[in-house]
């Protein structure tokens, strides 16, 4: 038995490892425009399910919830929700279930998680989403740090994505955390499509999006590219050229690109700086999937979500010092930081009843 769950591991790592091969190309012909791939992830379809969850929590994982609803005066507001009441009951009143940070509890989502990680080259974070059918406003517009990449694993949903440019350094994080606060009022959609099964969507980082659901449930898988999260993208690599006095370069769409996806910088010590902190990202990521091939319990979860949020802290700490021309800061966690993670983990394992 052991023998072959070892091979059906091996198996579905293969089986992501093919997905995310034929999708990357595509996302770094266009990191600064939305796109949508019709059918270049089969592998997807049926891999993460209502029932695979609801699975999960039974079987005693853990799972952090939440459930996201439009609000007329904030956008996209959401609430705690408890796994343990199921996918069904997170659906019922045509909520969307959102979880954040599947790949640190689902195997599954980790060996996706895994497989992207390897195949982009840079951190890449996991959430799974859920909308029951006939759902006008699954989610209402709003936008994320991350440039997004989706597949659609369960039935079909509507997608609208708007495009975000121009913005500059002061817009920033208006533009980040636009819609989830207050009601966006847009334009005309540069995209408005029905993503099916196998199909795959990007948009990147501060663009607008909204989805909404017709006949089907839909569950799909949205990686984040994590690149603006943890200053690897353009727009950071032009601040720490200028900070050792270079010329910056104002432009609209550096958030959207890794800090190696263009030829304007030459920096070599702060592109070798930029590339060893993306290392060390990817590889604590790695470690956080890792870990939970083996282990999907609570307590696990909070171990393993403790060490990469205090690593992360301290090698984030690090590099936006060194952007702004600070190489000499130690990377000592803020105990306050520190303290601050654990309370988190804390709050999230007492929403789920553990």
């Amino acid at each position: 038995m052991r023998r072959l769950l070892a091979l059906l591991a091996a198996a579905s790592a293969m089986q992501w490892d093919a997905c995310w091969q034929k999708i990357v190309p595509k996302v770094a012909e266009t990191w600064t425009e939305a796109g949508v791939f019709r059918g270049v992830a089969p592998e997807a379809v049926g891999a993460v399910t209502l029932d695979t969850l609801d699975a999960h929590v039974r079987a005693g994982g853990f799972l952090s919830a939440r459930r996201g609803y439009p609000c007329a005066y904030y956008g996209w507001e959401t609430e705690p929700f408890p796994m343990r009441r199921g996918t069904r009951e997170a659906l019922a009143d045509r909520g969307t279930l959102i979880l954040n940070g599947v790949a640190e509890t689902v195997p599954e989502c980790a060996r996706c998680a895994l497989a992207a990680l390897d195949a982009f080259r840079a951190p890449a974070s996991l959430n799974c989403y859920a909308t029951g059918p006939h759902c006008a406003v699954a989610a209402p517009p709003h936008s994320d740090a991350q440039g997004i990449v989706v597949l659609q694993t369960v039935g079909a949903q509507r997608w609208k994505v708007w495009d975000a440019r121009p913005f500059y350094a002061t817009e920033l994080n208006a533009v980040l955390t636009a819609g989830k606060g207050a009601p966006l009022k847009l334009g005309a959609p540069v995209l408005d499509v029905l993503l099916k099964e196998g199909d795959a969507l990007y948009a990147p980082a501060g663009w607008p999006h909204a989805t909404a659901t017709l006949d089907d449930t839909s569950v799909h898988l949205t990686l984040g590219l994590d690149h603006a999260i943890f200053g690897l993208d353009r727009f950071s690599m032009n601040r720490a050229v200028a900070a050792r006095g270079g010329e910056r370069l104002e432009v609209s769409n550096a958030m959207a690109r890794p800090f190696a996806g263009g030829g304007d910088i030459g920096d070599s010590d702060v592109a070798e700086a930029f590339a060893a902190h993306s290392a060390r990202i990817v590889e604590a990521q790695a470690r956080l999937y890792g870990d939970c091939l083996t282990n999907t319990s609570s307590e696990a979860w909070k171990e393993r979500w403790l060490r990469w949020a205090d690593d992360s802290c301290r090698f984030v700490q690090a590099h936006s010092a060194f952007i702004g021309g600070d190489a000499s800061v130690l990377e000592d966690i803020d105990g306050e930081v520190s303290r601050q993670n654990a309370l988190f983990a804390a709050r999230e394992l007492r929403m789920q009843g553990y």
